[in-house]
């Protein structure tokens, strides 16, 4: 999941994307610090991306392995918890606008894996060998 900070009137960019380089680490274990019982189920703050979104306006994404939980609640909350650091610690200009959830769930994935007997596949006048043999062939 993503949790997007906006931050607005930055009038130096090349500054700014330097400072969050630079600091990548030291604001992923900051985020961290918000969401202890996940970090310690092997979740919590993964990665850090950033964009400038449009003249002096930058947003910060902080990737959330959020393991099994949905994520919302602590999503919110580590963006809300990691916005003035990273803007008065490491940017040290501009001002905090919106701490959000982004709902655009790119990087959450999952994975599963089923089983079906032969015999279902049949299809029309089609045995479920043969259907398993096109599809095989296929």
């Amino acid at each position: 999941m993503i949790a997007q900070i906006q931050i607005l009137d930055i009038s130096d960019y090349k500054g700014a994307e330097y400072q969050l380089k630079i600091h990548q680490k030291d604001i992923i274990n900051y985020a961290n610090q918000s969401c202890q019982s996940m970090v310690a189920r092997g979740g919590g703050v993964v990665d850090l991306k950033f964009r400038r979104l449009a003249n002096e306006v930058l947003v910060v994404e902080l990737l959330v392995n959020v393991q099994d939980s949905m994520g919302a609640n602590v999503i919110n909350s580590i963006a809300e918890f990691s916005a003035s650091f990273i803007q008065k610690e490491i940017l040290r200009q501009g001002r905090v606008g919106i701490r959000i959830l982004s709902n655009l769930c790119t990087e959450r994935m999952t994975l599963s894996q089923f089983e079906i007997p032969i015999k279902h596949l049949a299809w029309k006048h089609a045995s479920g060998q043969q259907v398993a043999e096109k599809v095989i062939e296929a």
